[in-house]
């Protein structure tokens, strides 16, 4: 659950419910604050979201009475482009080889299953991308809170929330940012090949795909923020994408870089490891890193520029 908090008469957010009783836990936010998440008829108190003993507890007290309050956590200021580097050892932080391990077999597994029966294939892939990009947003989201630890895998309680929802979501990035220029290139080559060469179409394909590429980084990070696709639309994207032009470049072509390097080893693995079973486990392990490191990117650009982008 994602929650939007308000008090002090500035609204913030959304952040999971987990962040939420931390940040109450630290001092960062107060119990009397009022909460909200999408789908709620209004605002209600905080604390019918917190667990009893949070609710409940009263702050410690010296000898002379009064309460001490814990320290917030420090903000940390560093740039994106100081805190770029660091995405690269992101996932192996604490429990993150755990994370990452776990899911490589899980997915590994879902992959396997795949390659059977076509309606099954169907389910467990649906399974698989759903859960994936779940992940995939709740990364994106910690980041953006200036977590530099990889969050749990999410729970898996309720299959539209946690699967169906996740995985249209997911399609649906694909189908705004990419479609346009997918479809333009398969009329092209249609036409082409019936007989009367489409050039300018083909042109024009490529220009789509470049320019949905481009449009993609932002409005995948809009749709995890906001938790839904309307965080893709043209008018919340572009606007953001002209805040941060230097830094959005930067962080597109470290993605192009990321998603470059991921095709360019799975070859250079295929040749190293002739066992079919060490190759497709490494290939799975490789793929998450690279997944994790690009939502990672996504995540510091919206920190370090959550003051210029202004969505919450």
């Amino acid at each position: 659950m994602n929650l939007y908090l308000y008090h002090n008469n500035e609204q913030s957010g959304p952040f999971p419910l987990e962040a939420v009783q931390e940040m109450v836990r630290l001092g960062t936010v107060p119990e009397t604050a009022l909460a909200w998440y999408e789908g709620a008829p209004e605002w209600m108190p905080l604390t019918t979201f917190l667990p009893k003993q949070e609710a409940a507890a009263t702050p410690p007290r010296t000898r002379m009475g009064r309460p001490l309050v814990p320290a917030a956590k420090p903000v940390d200021t560093s740039s994106f482009y100081e805190r770029l580097p660091g995405a690269i050892a992101y996932p192996f932080r604490r429990n993150g080889i755990i994370l990452l391990l776990t899911g490589t077999v899980f997915f590994w597994l879902l992959g396997i299953g795949q390659r059977f029966v076509f309606l099954f294939s169907l389910v467990l892939g649906v399974i698989s991308g759903g859960y994936l990009f779940a992940y995939m947003q709740a990364i994106i989201q910690s980041s953006a809170q200036g977590d530099d630890e990889m969050p749990p895998w999410p729970d898996f309680a309720d299959w539209v929330q946690d699967i169906i929802q996740p995985f249209f979501r997911f399609v649906g990035i694909l189908a705004v940012c990419l479609g346009p220029g997918l479809l333009t290139l398969l009329y092209a080559g249609v036409t082409e090949v019936g007989g009367s060469p489409a050039p300018a179409g083909l042109a024009l394909g490529v220009a789509l795909l470049v320019v949905g590429g481009l449009y993609l980084p932002m409005g995948l990070l809009a749709v995890s923020m906001a938790d839904g696709l309307a965080g893709l639309n043209p008018l919340f994207v572009i606007p953001s994408i002209l805040r941060v032009p230097g830094q959005y470049v930067v962080a597109c072509v470290v993605l192009g870089a990321v998603v470059a390097l991921d095709a360019l080893i799975e070859p250079l693995v295929a040749k190293l490891l002739p066992i079919p079973l060490l190759f497709s486990l490494l290939q799975a392990f490789l793929s998450l890193y690279f997944l994790t490191l690009e939502m990672r990117i996504l995540g510091l650009l919206y920190y370090t520029n959550r003051d210029d982008l202004r969505w919450f």
